[in-house]
């Protein structure tokens, strides 16, 4: 009896709804952020709405565009949290505001 009363606990409850609330945790991150040194030669390509590519490199949060070339890179307040959940989970970068060498983007799930 206190065998079964074990197991439950040990493999049903915290094990199982800790995998499961990481991953949702990775799938629902919504951030508003803005790139950091950004390429000037992009701008000409870059518009309101473009969905850019992220990337790890070296501890940084790299935004791409679709040629795969750095457009900049970003360090939103929840930095650990996103890169833990980069390692496993793809993101992208939606440009909501584009205003001289400022961008704004919204991070989220790809």
């Amino acid at each position: 009896m206190s065998g079964s009363s074990y197991s439950r606990p040990s493999f049903g409850g915290s094990f199982g709804s800790g995998e499961v609330s990481k991953i949702d945790n990775c799938l629902t991150i919504r951030m508003t952020t803005s790139v950091v040194s950004p390429d000037m030669s992009f701008f000409g390509s870059l518009s309101v709405g473009t969905i850019l590519l992220m990337d790890l490199s070296q501890g940084i949060v790299v935004i791409l565009n679709h040629s795969g070339q750095s457009v900049g890179s970003i360090n939103p307040t929840r930095i650990e949290e996103l890169m833990k959940c980069m390692e496993e989970n793809k993101f992208q970068a939606t440009i909501t505001e584009l205003n001289g060498a400022y961008i704004q983007v919204l991070v989220q799930h790809a």
